[in-house]
């Protein structure tokens, strides 16, 4: 992950513009970002950046891939240690996609208990592996290696056809 800031703003009530990049994970540019925000009050206290040992700042970030946040940090120095606070007002962009989420849960467990009758592995190995019998009972009927690998394939199966549909 990587934060750049800087004082100049969009906005003339902001402190700060921030942006943060997190390709390895996936996310060209984060449009707001507490934690890395966070770490950045922590940072700037500790090196008096603008000369103090507290901030109270507004940070902008995501203006320039056009999803504009506002980002409240406050920080101190208190006795050898940084106090941290960040909070935020957001908006929810991808409600659809958290429905959407949960309706390819329910089809994907749907279709391995079409397969195997559960998704319970009490009921797929026939022993409970909470308990120490029935972890030695699956470690003795070796299920681990017979009946785990077969879930596992239908497992993957199902989501390769999820996939290309």
């Amino acid at each position: 992950m990587f934060l750049i800031f800087c004082p100049q703003t969009y906005e003339r009530n902001r402190d700060l513009n921030v942006r943060v990049f997190c390709d390895y994970y996936g996310i060209p540019e984060d449009p707001a970002t507490g934690s890395g925000n966070g770490c950045l009050a922590g940072y700037l206290v500790k090196h008096r950046y603008f000369g103090s040992d507290e901030i109270d700042f507004r940070i902008e970030q995501g203006y320039e891939i056009g999803r504009s946040s506002l980002l409240f940090l406050k920080a101190e120095q208190n006795q050898g240690r940084i106090d941290v606070s960040v909070g935020g007002k957001v908006i929810m962009v991808a409600k659809e996609g958290k429905a959407n989420t949960y309706n390819k849960v329910e089809e994907y467990t749907n279709r391995f208990k079409a397969r195997n009758d559960s998704v319970a592995c009490r009921e797929l190995l026939g022993c409970d592996l909470t308990t120490p019998e029935g972890m030695k009972e699956a470690k003795d009927k070796f299920l681990f290696s017979t009946i785990c690998p077969r879930m596992v394939q239908d497992a993957i199966e199902i989501l390769e056809e999820m996939m290309n549909e």
